[in-house]
């Protein structure tokens, strides 16, 4: 019988072959090393071979990587299927998890004056498209939506209920009736749904600023993620000087994900 004798391994990939089977996943850059390969991951992307692929949301993140100081990071709110958007930047408040989307108005701004009932429009303009919004809101368990308005002489509903003067537009396109903490089928603010005082028993607070001559404001949160987030405010009934009505809109805040 033959002595046994242990037979060399052949290295089949010579130097200068070892990134031709392009080892690196989803575009990451491969480079020849003396051990094999090493890849250079796009932003958001880790593992040997960029395998780990970016959280859907900030909560995700907080629960997969143990990351808990707010910042921006690369974000896929679609996964990796990408049916509906690819990687972004997005600021994470990492106590809870939350993932916030911006827009373009940063601070309470003003109706101009000698404007009829709902004629001012106000578009809200978003750092992201549709398509990676939507797919943020559909990966998270709840999102939500500050609103504000506040009014001295003017109103967002009429004294008889009929005439709304300032309303927020869905992503749909749709002209809602509610206010905020109130649901969308809902033709008023939160006083007039809870049972707290409107004053004067009308569909908002403020809208009592027409016949008290003060100023009066109704704020809070929209939470239809069917309806979310808003793009388009209509106020007006400043027609004359003596009427004003400021609004503000919150970023669209969501937490929680879906495994």
């Amino acid at each position: 019988m033959p002595a046994s004798c242990t037979l060399p391994i052949i290295n089949t990939v010579s130097m200068g072959e070892a990134c031709l089977s392009v080892p690196c996943q989803y575009g990451g850059n491969c480079t020849e090393v003396d051990d094999g390969f090493k890849c250079e991951c796009p932003k958001g992307f880790g593992g040997n071979q960029c395998e780990i692929y970016p959280p859907r949301n900030c909560a995700e993140l907080k629960a997969r990587d143990g990351i808990t100081e707010d910042g921006t990071y690369v974000i896929d709110p679609d996964g990796k299927h990408r049916t509906l958007s690819l990687p972004v930047e997005m600021e994470c408040l990492m106590a809870d998890g939350v993932t916030s989307v911006p827009h373009d108005i940063t601070d309470q701004e003003t109706t101009p004056s000698g404007l009829g009932v709902g004629e001012f429009v106000r578009n809200v303009t978003y750092p992201f498209d549709s398509n990676t919004i939507l797919a943020l809101i559909q990966n998270s368990k709840s999102c939500k939506q500050l609103i504000f308005a506040k009014a001295y002489r003017s109103y967002i509903y009429s004294s008889d209920g009929l005439t709304q003067n300032v309303w927020w537009v869905s992503r749909q396109g749709r002209k809602m009736p509610n206010w905020g903490d109130s649901p969308s089928d809902h033709r008023g603010c939160a006083c007039s749904y809870n049972g707290a005082s409107c004053y004067g028993g009308r569909r908002c607070r403020a809208d009592y600023s027409e016949v008290s001559g003060t100023w009066r404001e109704d704020t809070g949160y929209l939470t239809d993620m069917r309806r979310l987030p808003v793009i388009r405010l209509h106020t007006g009934y400043t027609v004359y000087q003596s009427r004003h009505l400021y609004y503000n809109l919150g970023p669209l805040l969501c937490e929680g994900y879906w495994f």
